[in-house]
């Protein structure tokens, strides 16, 4: 984010053209998915192949991938696969024309085995063991295998939070429901006791699976970890069989299997699988829910957010909505934390924030989802800034002045560190002034000589700005490739060197209530703009002075103006031509209660020096609305004046 100052500086950029707004069309929104994978220590991961839609990518050297071009869905599964780990899959939803966030761990295989497919036979890996029978092996096309088969086996201990983390997106389930004979799939939440992951592999590298009608009978070990005793089971005790359907991105009820517990007390779970992917060893039930919000560093929603609910029994994915909210199952009783990720274009760190919460077993009720304080993650997502400025200029009775009102908005990638986010004016106290360095202020990217970020995005070819009475397009300016900035055509007003303002035939007033639209740009994922109401002009402010006016350094300057008692206050900013140094002098800016009267202090006059400078008043309103892409855009809005000031 530009500094205010750094964003007054688009008046600089001038364009001499008829702009005619063009005719907006239905533009079919796309999106991008994007995330972080490590391993369950936390390690970056490359070269992890990512795939959803149809659309596949690799990690870079920082486990960063982005996905372009996937269509909105509420539902989107999202699969990671690497040699050397266990698959995994991940649930998100896209809105719109964002980024939804999908990030995650993927477990080390515990090793591998092998066996012949003519004659089949048991393999084993750590505490899994596998038996296949004769000849019920296939190859992807369904064509029947009869060489050396490569098995990997991952185990995963529900109990074990890095490993939990790191499973087939969370524990949603679908179960089996006879309805009248009919067999239906209905919607449950999964106590887990033990999963795994068994692969196949040919000699070349390719998958394998079962034959349909075969089964191999798998044993792997199981634990009652910290279950209430209602939970926990024993020898001989049967349970239900569960695989991860990756077209659903959940579980679903196959079968039944057998617990045995050994003399040594370990627990084991023996079953039948008809094909091979996850298997989890599970009992349903039926969750209490969760509900919250992800904001970012300005309090903005974040939609499309990752939301982890991680607790002992607890594991649920779930995005946030168009206005950052999120509903997740939860188990009653369990300490859970919830973590909201949000992914930064470009950027390779993760973005997130943790809260942990305690749910009430005994006040829970599964139909009221328990509310859970506002997760702000420290990040930065501004993207743009559109000003709408009423100006009234007060230069002398021969020089030319009157209406200055102005139009510019830029759009750029959002950056990330919070401390962008940051301005002079909202670090300022009432009745402070500041001696103003833009150094001070951290901007986004790189900036040219007027403060403008040399890397902007476009938002299509204009962008028009509705008053009551008239409309008005801005155009793109681009003076250098990648320097689009949209500006309504103006001309100069200067004075002894002095650039005081730009001057057009643009008739705000204060109070009015302004629209927004724009054609939108596809190929940057940008859709278009159609707001009514996209930002009230604050009243006018009305001074009982004119310019030029004559004051010494060594005493406050007073002004006087019509009040307005608003609660932001008036933003003043000064800044001067030194002529006894033959150069520019310094900028001041303060924050005045809005009473009708303020005094600018005798040292801030000081550091204008001597010479001709330029003094502005703005009554400000200053808010963020969804930008063309979901992420906040700042509406700047200011009603205000301009004086020549004479500094002795």
């Amino acid at each position: 984010m530009t500094s205010l100052l750094s964003i007054l500086a688009l008046s600089a950029c001038n364009v001499a053209t008829d702009p005619v707004a063009g005719e907006q069309e239905a533009v079919d929104p796309i999106g991008r998915i994007g995330g972080i994978v490590t391993d369950s220590n936390g390690a970056l991961l490359a070269g992890v192949l990512v795939s959803a839609q149809g659309m596949e990518t690799e990690t870079d050297q920082n486990g960063y991938y982005l996905l372009e071009g996937i269509e909105p869905s509420d539902h989107i599964v999202v699969a990671f696969t690497k040699s050397g780990y266990a698959h995994n899959f991940s649930n998100t939803s896209l809105v719109g024309w964002e980024i939804a966030t999908a990030n995650r761990s993927m477990l080390e295989i515990d090793g591998y085995d092998f066996f012949d497919a003519r004659d089949g036979g048991v393999i084993q890996v750590g505490d899994v063991t596998v038996e296949f029978g004769a000849d019920s092996i296939v190859d992807a096309d369904g064509n029947p295998y009869n060489g050396e088969v490569r098995t990997e086996v991952t185990h995963l201990d529900p109990w074990d939070p890095s490993e939990m983390k790191a499973g087939p997106g969370d524990l949603r389930a679908f179960q089996k429901v006879d309805n009248d004979g009919k067999i239906e799939f209905e919607s449950t939440q999964l106590v887990s006791y033990g999963m795994a992951d068994i692969s196949l592999y040919d000699e070349d590298g390719n998958p394998l699976n079962l034959e349909e009608g075969e089964t191999a009978a798998v044993d792997m070990p199981i634990s009652n970890g910290e279950l209430i005793d209602w939970y926990q089971m024993g020898d001989g005790d049967a349970q239900t069989t569960w695989s991860f359907d990756t077209s659903r991105g959940a579980w679903v009820e196959e079968g039944e299997g057998v617990v045995t517990i050994d003399d040594e007390g370990n627990m084991a779970f023996r079953f039948e699988a008809s094909h091979f992917s996850w298997w989890n060893c599970d009992d349903g039930f039926i969750p209490t829910c969760a509900t919250g919000r992800v904001i970012d560093e300005l309090g903005f929603p974040v939609r499309s957010a990752e939301l982890h609910a991680l607790g002992s029994v607890t594991n649920s994915l779930v995005s946030t909505d168009e206005d950052g909210y999120y509903t997740a199952n939860v188990f009653a009783g369990d300490s859970v934390t919830f973590t909201g990720s949000t992914l930064i274009p470009g950027d390779t760190r993760s973005w997130n924030k943790a809260e942990v919460e305690f749910i009430d077993g005994s006040t829970a009720d599964p139909s009221i989802c328990q509310p859970i304080e506002d997760i702000q993650i420290e990040v930065c997502r501004e993207v743009g800034v559109v000003m709408t400025d009423n100006l009234e200029v007060h230069l002398s009775e021969t020089d030319e002045g009157g209406n200055a009102d102005r139009l510019n908005a830029m759009f750029w990638e959002p950056p990330g560190d919070p401390e962008l986010c940051v301005d002079p004016w909202s670090t300022l106290d009432m009745e402070e002034c500041r001696v103003y360095d833009p150094a001070d202020f951290p901007s986004y990217g790189e900036f040219d000589e007027d403060g403008l970020p040399t890397e902007l995005r476009d938002i299509g070819d204009w962008l028009t700005i509705e008053s009551p009475r008239e409309s008005y397009t801005m155009d793109i300016v681009e003076d250098e490739p990648g320097q689009t900035v949209y500006t309504y055509s103006v001309h100069s007003l200067d004075k002894d060197a002095v650039t005081y303002v730009e001057t057009n035939d643009i008739d705000f007033e204060g109070g009015d209530v302004l629209g927004a639209s724009s054609e939108g740009n596809a190929s940057m994922f940008l859709g278009p703009i159609a707001e009514s109401n996209w930002v009230t002009l604050p009243p006018n402010l009305e001074l009982d002075m004119s310019g030029p006016q004559t004051t010494p350094t060594s005493g406050g300057m007073k002004i006087n103006f019509t009040g307005e008692g608003d609660a932001d206050g008036i933003l003043v900013m000064a800044s001067g031509t030194n002529s006894e140094a033959g150069g520019d002098a310094g900028s001041v800016v303060c924050r005045f209660q809005d009473d009708g009267s303020l005094t600018i202090p005798s040292n801030m006059l000081d550091e204008l020096g001597s010479g001709t400078a330029g003094l502005s008043l703005y009554r400000p309103s200053l808010g963020w609305t969804p930008g063309p892409d979901g992420y906040p855009v700042r509406v700047q809005a200011f009603s205000g004046a301009v004086i020549e000031l004479d500094v002795k």
